[in-house]
C-alpha cells in the first residue's frame, strides 16, 4: 500500500511539473503553429491592398502566395523540431548527443544529398529572382502547364490534360514565363495565293478595333491591336498577322475571341485562307 502510494505521488508531482510544462509546450507550439498560418494568409491581403492598380495587386499578391507556402513550410518544420526537443528534455533524455548525432547526419547528407542541396538553392534563386510564382503559366524544359505549388525543392505544374509534373528545382536551367508582367496573343493567317492582301488587312484591322471596343475584352487589353501586314510568303500561301498585348495570362481568352471574329468576318467578306495540300490529312 506503501508502495503505491509512493508512486501516486510520484505520477502526481511528475504530472504538476514535467507534465505541465510539456502540456505548455504543445499548446504553445499549437498555438504558434496557427499563429503562423494565419498570418501567412493575411499576407497577400495586405499586399492587395497597398497595390496602387489591380493587375499590379494581383500580380505581388501572387508572389505573396508562393512566398507564403515557402516560408510556412520552413516555419511549420522549425516550431516541429524546437518543440519536440524542449519535450525531449523536460522527459530527461541528454539532447546532447542527439544534436550531435543530428550534426553528423546533416553532414553526412549534406555530403550524400547534392542534389538535394541543389534544389533548394534552386527554388531560393526562383525566389529571389522572382523567376515565376503560383498561379503563373510557364514552360520548363519541355514541360508546360500551371505552378499550384512551390517548395525550397521542388515545382508542382498541372498541365493542360490535367497531369501533374513535380520538377525538381534544381533540374529547371531553362524556364519561359507565359503570364509575367504582361502578354501577346499572336494571331497568324495564312490567306489563299489568289486573295486580294488589300482587302484582307483593313478587314483584320477592322475586326481588332471591333474587339478594342468591346465592353468584355477591352478591359483585358493592354495596347490597342496591330496588324503587321505580310509576315511571309510560304510558297503557296501569304501570311499575315494581327497581335495584341495583353494582361497577364489572358492571351488565351482573347486568342480564342480573336479567332472567332476572325473567322466570323472572313467568311462574311468572303476571303479565303489557305492551306497546303496535305496540311488538311496532315492535321486529321
Amino acid at each position: 500500500m506503501e508502495l503505491g502510494t509512493e508512486l501516486w505521488i510520484d505520477v502526481v508531482a511528475w504530472l504538476t511539473s514535467r507534465g505541465l510544462r510539456i502540456l505548455v509546450i504543445v499548446i504553445v507550439a499549437f498555438a504558434a503553429h496557427r499563429l503562423l498560418r494565419v498570418l501567412m494568409r493575411q499576407i497577400p491581403r495586405w499586399i492587395r491592398v497597398r497595390a496602387r492598380s489591380e493587375a499590379e495587386g494581383g500580380e505581388l499578391a501572387q508572389r505573396a502566395e508562393t512566398i507564403r507556402s515557402v516560408i510556412g513550410w520552413v516555419g511549420s518544420v522549425f516550431i516541429l523540431v524546437a518543440a519536440m526537443l524542449m519535450v525531449f528534455i523536460e522527459l530527461g533524455l541528454d539532447v546532447g548527443p542527439l544534436l550531435a548525432s543530428m550534426g553528423l547526419v546533416g553532414l553526412a547528407l549534406g555530403l550524400g544529398a547534392q542534389m538535394l542541396v541543389k534544389d533548394i538553392i534552386g527554388g531560393l534563386f526562383i525566389l529571389i529572382e522572382d523567376q515565376f510564382a503560383i498561379g503563373d503559366a510557364i514552360t520548363a524544359g519541355d514541360l508546360s502547364g500551371t505552378v499550384e505549388r512551390m517548395t525550397l525543392r521542388s515545382t508542382h505544374l498541372r498541365g493542360l490534360r490535367g497531369e501533374l509534373h513535380i520538377i525538381p528545382n534544381g533540374d529547371i536551367r531553362t524556364v519561359s514565363n507565359l503570364s509575367q508582367d504582361w502578354s501577346r496573343a499572336v494571331l497568324n493567317l495564312p490567306l489563299a495565293p489568289e486573295e486580294d492582301v488589300s482587302r484582307a488587312l483593313p478587314t483584320l484591322e477592322r475586326v481588332g478595333q471591333e474587339l478594342a471596343a468591346d465592353a468584355q475584352f477591352s478591359p483585358l487589353l493592354m495596347e490597342f491591336p496591330v496588324v503587321t501586314g505580310i509576315e511571309g510568303l510560304d510558297g503557296w500561301t501569304v501570311r499575315v498577322r494581327i497581335m495584341v498585348k495583353t494582361l497577364p495570362g489572358q492571351q488565351w481568352g482573347v486568342m480564342r475571341e480573336l479567332r472567332r471574329r476572325v473567322n466570323e468576318t472572313f467568311q462574311r467578306e468572303g476571303i479565303r485562307l489557305g492551306f497546303r495540300p496535305g496540311d488538311v490529312m496532315a492535321s486529321l
